[in-house]
């Protein structure tokens, strides 16, 4: 026996090699050659069949031609080898006159026990076909897929164009079809994924739909599977075609994917009832796709906990104010049979609350998410108070006949006294049960307001310290430096510079204490004046640092903050143009967001989780990174979310600024600070060094008047 062999191909991606089966049909599988019916051609025909010029675009210009007849068959392929068990795709495009009528189709063999001969016939034990109807298309062309697989002893396979389907009449083929573009790859089968098609292997988007922009592509190797993708430009999308799925129903769903942009697209997993009548559609879920330059691997497990489904799709949506491109491969999606999970319980985040009157009420944050199992039960929420002051109430709003419970996920609770409350939510599934707390401390109105403050009147005393030494500033030791003042915006400032003595160890530091242990809502702010020579060192220059906080000059003349988050990382803000004189900034917290103002304007804004990591020290400059050089002045911490009328009011207090040399008035505060520069010999690190050379002297001097003298 002599059967033809398929060969294999193999690209490297990296470090992998992947390999795949080349197109069964041998020779002119898109009819390039003219050479229609000819069996070096790969092809045997009846008359009436002729190479025609006027094939699609993908990929090349002919296609064959079938007039209409009375011959039984048009067109036949070859007979090629396959395997016993493995599954092949068919697919290819085609069209049709306008005036056809009696459906042509397309038919692929098998036959078993074959013998295909040296030209190409087979001969062998008929074991089937798979029928595609190439229904009239008006001179439009589709493409039609379809896989197959069969079971035997050496097994062939080939393709039959019929004309006429065998009859007469009425039922003869009578018009005009143009065939193109044939191929059969061996696919990879799992019987178990719901949707066909899903790698996109036969390079088309047979069952898909899609937008006008949506293209199959070859993407280079770089897929984890496969030659071809599916690339979604910016306001399309393309979704699979839908799938038979119910309420309960365990899914595992995986794709491969890129996004070719600084923005962000979606997958959407959308649910319908198409037996039910009315609108199908019934609800969805959405998945972000983050951008990523490289091939990432989406992963899902889900059960469908929207009732009345019975059927499903996938969709993928390229966000019209997007740019760029999202690519993606080897979708699967089976389904599975999942071990109920506990619920994952979030209670909120913890408040500090301020009591002006009789009562204060808010609004509870609890959130769940479960996995919908057991199937034929829905979870059950319930409030709880675990601590409260004694003999004090709480009441929720609503409640289920008790006043100290909730079966509400999100509802008001008042509290009418002072004292530290601890709440739990507890959500059940029907089988499992999981819990989360959350604190509230209800304090008078007196409780707010500074908790920490830094005058540097000549000193780096605490001037809001309850009575603890453990707020006041310190110097470090073997900092190689002391403390030196200079005049600020309220009497002395503080000045922070970087010198070639210091050891890595902070400057000045105070103690871990309550006052320091800022809560959600917060703000921290202070007056610094930079030196010049923080712009040009190429680094992050702190002003000071703490576990949870820092903020700091770049080279950029940017103030950048960052806060540090029990749960989340770090959030980070920025607010630029500082130039080197007296500016004013502030931070805020309201549990939700971070605010950043500079000079009483907002720079920044950033959402976060609510918490901030507790202090242990207040500055913090070093050599690496390196730290502030330059002026800062009442520097203060409340333990409230300041409102931006006060920041600005704060603002206010920077003295009006313009000159020539650094954009500022020169006034009798340049002359104190050029005065004590000289008067201690401060090296260029000093702010009265304006020429830049590292020495205060005369010519400083006369660079001083001379702007002094320019501004009037």
């Amino acid at each position: 026996m002599k059967l033809l062999k398929f060969s294999f191909f193999c690209i490297s991606a990296f470090a992998l090699s992947i390999c795949f089966a080349e197109n069964l049909i041998t020779d002119n599988a898109d009819f390039e050659s003219d050479a229609v019916g000819q069996p070096v051609s790969g092809w045997f025909k009846d008359s009436a069949i002729t190479a025609s010029g006027n094939g699609p675009s993908r990929p090349g210009s002919k296609s064959a031609f079938l007039a209409g007849g009375t011959e039984d068959y048009g067109l036949r392929s070859r007979g090629f080898e396959v395997t016993s068990g493995e599954t092949y795709r068919l697919t290819f495009d085609y069209k049709t006159a306008g005036t056809t009528n009696g459906n042509p189709e397309v038919r692929f063999l098998f036959k078993e026990n074959a013998v295909i001969d040296s030209i190409g016939n087979v001969d062998g034990d008929f074991i089937g076909a798979e029928v595609l109807d190439l229904t009239p298309t008006e001179g439009t062309w589709e493409t039609l897929s379809v896989a197959s697989s069969r079971t035997g002893t050496d097994i062939a396979g080939l393709i039959r164009i019929t004309k006429n389907k065998f009859a007469s009449g009425s039922d003869s083929f009578n018009g005009e079809v143009w065939i193109d573009n044939v191929k059969i790859y061996l696919v990879e089968t799992d019987p178990d994924n719901l949707f066909s098609n899903p790698g996109f292997e036969t390079g088309d988007l047979t069952n898909w739909y899609k937008s006008s922009g949506v293209n199959v592509i070859s993407d280079n190797g770089e897929s984890l599977e496969g030659i071809y993708a599916a690339e979604i430009p910016a306001g399309d999308d393309i979704r699979t075609v839908k799938t038979n799925a119910a309420y309960g129903d365990g899914l595992e769903i995986s794709f491969d994917y890129k996004v070719n942009s600084d923005a962000s697209f979606e997958a959407v997993l959308r649910y319908f009832d198409n037996d039910g009548g009315g609108t199908p559609f019934l609800s969805q879920d959405s998945y972000e796709l983050n951008p990523t330059d490289d091939w990432a691997v989406f992963q899902l497990e889900k059960t469908i906990t929207q009732q009345n489904t019975d059927e499903i799709d996938i969709r993928f949506i390229a966000d019209t104010a997007s740019s760029g491109e999202l690519i993606i491969d080897n979708l699967s999606a089976k389904f599975a049979v999942f071990e109920n999970q506990s619920p994952l319980v979030d209670a909120g985040i913890s408040k500090l609350l301020r009591l002006d009157s009789s009562q204060i009420s808010e609004m509870l944050e609890g959130a769940f998410t479960d996995d919908g199992l057991p199937s034929d039960s829905s979870p059950s929420v319930l409030w709880t108070v675990l601590d409260k002051p004694e003999g004090s109430s709480i009441v929720f709003n609503p409640n289920n006949g008790s006043e100290e419970e909730s079966d509400v996920l999100l509802p008001e609770v008042i509290f009418s006294e002072t004292g530290d409350y601890l709440l739990e939510l507890c959500v059940d599934d029907g089988q499992l049960q999981a819990c989360d707390q959350v604190e509230f401390n209800v304090r008078t109105p007196d409780y707010f307001g500074v908790t920490a403050k830094y005058d540097f009147n000549s000193n780096m005393q605490d001037s809001a310290a309850k009575g603890s030494l453990q707020d006041d500033l310190s110097e470090a030791p073997n900092s190689g430096s002391t403390a030196n003042y200079l005049p600020g915006i309220l009497g002395d400032s503080f000045v922070l510079s970087n010198t070639a003595e210091q050891t890595g160890e902070p400057l000045v530091y105070s103690e871990l204490t309550d006052d320091l242990n800022l809560p959600a809502a917060y703000t921290i702010e202070g007056f610094i004046r930079p030196h010049p020579d923080n712009f040009d060192d190429g680094q992050v220059n702190r002003i000071f640092s703490t576990l949870g906080f820092f903020a700091g000059i770049d080279s950029s003349n940017s103030l950048f903050v960052y806060h540090n988050q029990q749960l989340s990382g770090t959030v980070e803000l920025a607010g630029g143009n500082l130039w080197p004189h007296w500016h004013h900034f502030a931070v805020t917290g309201d549990y939700e967001n971070l605010k950043l103002y500079v000079d009483g304007v907002l720079a920044d804004t950033k959402s976060y989780d609510g918490t901030i990591d507790n202090f242990s020290g207040v500055w913090r400059e070093t050599l690496n990174p390196a730290g502030f050089k330059g002026l800062v002045d009442e520097i203060q911490f409340h333990n409230e979310a300041r409102d931006q009328a006060y920041i600005e009011s704060r603002a206010q207090l920077i003295m009006p600024t313009r000159d020539l040399l650094y954009d500022r008035i020169i006034d009798e505060q340049d002359i104190m600070i050029f005065a004590h520069g000289w008067l201690n010999s401060l090296p260029c690190n000093s702010a009265a060094d304006l020429n830049h050379d590292c020495n205060v002297d005369i010519y400083d001097f006369a660079e001083l008047s001379l702007n002094w003298l320019h501004t009037f």
